[in-house]
């Protein structure tokens, strides 16, 4: 079939996009720490499903220095970064975070130039300019539009603030990734792996806290329990597999650009759920993405 590689990348959008809803409602109900660490447990299950199925032997995969570079960036990623980012799902809602997620691409090529030695051309530092001058425009315009309605300013911030900090979080933890991925067979198997260095953190830090009881009582809390069972099958799940199925039909540049479009789904959300916007936010979305689109070309 054609084109079916450009479909699994925008289905995979529509993964992403529905995961941050779901992790922004089950966010607000029992916290962020609690909404992690039920969501990478589920994302251990499932991701441990598909590795038997596909890879049963994935174990024998790492070794040694492998490990600890799985293992920090999943604590730099998934701990340290998501924690900052679903809190700022909580306070400025999902649609703006993933809008500044959409710097992350930039962050890990800047990273990788300076760690690794990878060259930018001047193409993808015109791009990078254009987006993150996009993204400084929403945050700006959307922030007058909250003025309006007498929401706490300084929390407002602080939200932009941990979804800038969850996005350096998540481009960290790739950073710390790339040696290993770059030679693995199945990338389902150095996931896993990752995930356990988030989960581990997140269930020690809620031991440190003496939170564990409330940690297990929030188990009863069914609306929000399910939140953080979808949202783990729309994102490490239907998400990333989508993505990778999107990678081997079409080009990366055109995979990563459409699946890249989370933050316009979750602006038509906002739309829809009658949030107040202006007007100039959807343009200057669309442009966000298209300037992410002349990063990889």
């Amino acid at each position: 079939m054609k084109y079916t590689g450009e479909l699994a990348a925008l289905a995979a959008s529509l993964g992403w996009a529905g995961s941050a809803l779901f992790f922004e409602f089950g966010t607000r109900r029992i916290g962020s720490r609690f909404v992690n660490a039920w969501r990478l447990l589920w994302a251990l299950l499932l991701i441990g499903g598909i590795n038997l199925i596909f890879y049963p032997s994935f174990f024998r995969e790492f070794h040694g220095m492998d490990l600890l570079w799985l293992f920090a960036s999943g604590f730099v990623g998934f701990f340290l970064g998501d924690i900052l980012l679903f809190w700022s799902f909580a306070v400025i809602g999902s649609r703006l975070s993933l809008l500044i997620m959409l710097a992350n691409p930039f962050v890990s090529a800047l990273a990788g130039w300076y760690f690794w030695g990878e060259k930018l051309t001047f193409l993808q530092i015109v791009a990078m300019v254009g987006l993150v001058g996009c993204v400084a425009l929403v945050l700006s315009l959307h922030h007058r539009e909250e003025k309006t309605e007498k929401v706490n300013i300084c929390r407002h911030w602080l939200g932009i603030l941990a979804a800038i900090g969850g996005m350096f979080g998540q481009a960290g933890g790739a950073l710390l990734a790339k040696p290993v991925v770059s030679h693995v067979r199945f990338i389902f198997a150095a996931t896993f792996m990752r995930v356990i260095g988030g989960l581990v953190s997140f269930l020690l830090l809620i031991v440190v806290r003496g939170e564990w009881k409330k940690w297990l009582a929030s188990f009863r809390q069914k609306d929000a329990l399910l939140a953080t069972v979808g949202g783990s099958v729309f994102g490490p799940v239907v998400g990333v597999s989508l993505f990778l199925f999107s990678m081997v039909r079409c080009p990366l540049g055109v995979a990563t650009t459409l699946s890249s479009l989370a933050p316009i789904v979750l602006l038509v959300v906002d739309i829809l759920r009658g949030k107040k916007f202006h007007w100039l936010e959807f343009p200057l979305t669309v442009g966000a993405v298209g300037f992410l689109m002349l990063f990889f070309r």
